[in-house]
Formats: structure tokens, C-alpha cells, sequence
């Protein structure tokens, strides 16, 4: 057996050496391999607060669980200003007519503020050559208590149209 491997002892070095030279080539490619990752790594932890990346993955959670919170906030700020906005008095709807006929010209109006739930009032001028009156009646839901002349009742119309 000793005759085999003396015999044959140059092609075994030979076949050492080549694995050898495989083992270093990888170890190269290995090691440029780790140098990139590395690279990497310092980029992604540049500027931060932490020593290593666990750290920074608790940190990152935290913030996350912060960010929801605020989220949340912001929603509940977000209704209530919804809310608000649907009680503002936004939709205008305006009529101008003669209400005397036989005198003057088109300088009585009706003029209607609803909200969005059609809440809100509408105002009546009405102008003569001699005096003026002024009207306001209460609306809720599109109406009133209070009897509505036609013009009024455009008015409202017209707002709500928008």
C-alpha cells in the first residue's frame, strides 16, 4: 500500500495543491463577499443612535407603535373637524323678486343658509318704496315650522342644490 501512494505521490501533491488553490480562490471570493455585506451594514447604521442592528430593530419598533398612536390622533381629528365642517352653514341659495308688483323692482330676496344635515335659516327682505321688512325663520331638514312663501322655499331649493 505504501508502494501506492510513493508511487503515485507527485499526483497526489499535484491533486492537494489544486484543492489548495480552490480553497484560497473561495476564500478570496468569501472575503470580498463579507467586505461588501460589511460595506452595507455601515451604511445602514450610519447616523444612528445604536450600537448594533437588534438595537435598532427595537428602536424601529417603537417608533412604529409611536406612529400608530399618531395615527390614530390624527383620525379622531379628522372626524371631529368632519363633523364640524357638516354644521357650517355653506350652502347659500339666493332669490331677488318684486315683491309689490305694482311699485318698484327686484329688490326684495330670500336668501337661505343650510348646513349639510339642511340645517340653518333663511332671511327675507322685503322692500317697498315706503318701508322694508326683514324676515328670518329657522330650517331644520329642509323645512320650516313656519309657513314659507314660494321665494323661500326657492331659496332653500337653490342651496341645497348647491
Amino acid at each position: 500500500m505504501y508502494a501506492f501512494f510513493e508511487s503515485n505521490r507527485v499526483w497526489i501533491e499535484l491533486g492537494l495543491a489544486t484543492g489548495l488553490v480552490i480553497l484560497l480562490v473561495l476564500l478570496c471570493i468569501l472575503w470580498s463577499q463579507l467586505a461588501g455585506v460589511k460595506k452595507k451594514y455601515k451604511k445602514m447604521m450610519a447616523g444612528m443612535k445604536v450600537d448594533n442592528i437588534e438595537e435598532l430593530l427595537i428602536q424601529m419598533q417603537e417608533r412604529i407603535g409611536d406612529n400608530g398612536r399618531s395615527i390614530l390622533s390624527h383620525s379622531d381629528q379628522i372626524h371631529d373637524m368632519r363633523e364640524l365642517m357638516q354644521a357650517m352653514k355653506s350652502k347659500l341659495g339666493i332669490i331677488r323678486y318684486n315683491a309689490f308688483s305694482e311699485q318698484g323692482s327686484d329688490l326684495s330676496f330670500s336668501i337661505a343658509l343650510l348646513d349639510e344635515r339642511q340645517d340653518g335659516l333663511v332671511l327675507t327682505g322685503l322692500h317697498s318704496r315706503d318701508i322694508s321688512y326683514l324676515y328670518a325663520k329657522p330650517v331644520t331638514g329642509g323645512t320650516s315650522t313656519y309657513a314659507l312663501s314660494n321665494e323661500e322655499k326657492e331659496a332653500i331649493s337653490r342651496s341645497l342644490r348647491g
